[in-house]
């Protein structure tokens, strides 16, 4: 298992809700995405062993290590992963924006709030990036189709 770093530490609570809220709705599979931009920072397989932890199975969860921000996470998804319905689930500060940019990236999406995230004046900056990205739908990194309706383990870069 993946340690969790310390900056990324604080995103397993979304992940912890994230794995309720989808056993509540029946939501059968899960797409954990981030930045592993540096060998010491890697998000998604911390998320990945935090869900796998709350039990659930391997096959039904996806890691997807291009997602830089929340444009590319949306548009991996569409593009790469082949999602096309979802429930994204983060902090009240940013789920407006990773609504609106699931949608802009064609993925039909519910949000849902997983606590307070503060930090208001560093998302506004980062809205008005979104409305950017989902005015001009800049390419985000590409990679081979990974469909979610597939096993999730052909995700990993490794055999956690």
């Amino acid at each position: 298992m993946t340690p969790p770093t310390r900056q990324c530490r604080h995103r397993l609570g979304r992940v912890l809700v994230g794995t309720a809220i989808a056993t509540a709705l029946a939501v059968p599979l899960l797409l954990v995405s981030g930045d592993n931009g540096t060998p010491t920072y890697n998000e998604p397989d911390a998320m990945r062993d935090a869900v796998l932890r709350a039990g659930v199975p391997a096959q039904d969860v996806f890691t997807d290590y291009a997602g830089f921000d929340t444009w590319h996470t949306m548009r991996r998804a569409r593009e790469v992963f082949g999602v096309d319905t979802a429930v994204v689930v983060t902090q009240d500060t940013y789920v407006a924006r990773s609504v609106d940019l699931a949608r802009a990236a064609g993925i039909e999406v519910q949000g849902y709030v997983a606590g307070d995230a503060g930090g208001l004046a560093r998302e506004v900056l980062a809205r008005v990036d979104g409305l950017r990205e989902a005015t001009w739908t800049p390419q985000v990194t590409g990679g081979e189709p990974i469909p979610i309706t597939g096993d999730g383990r052909t995700s990993w870069a490794d055999a956690s």
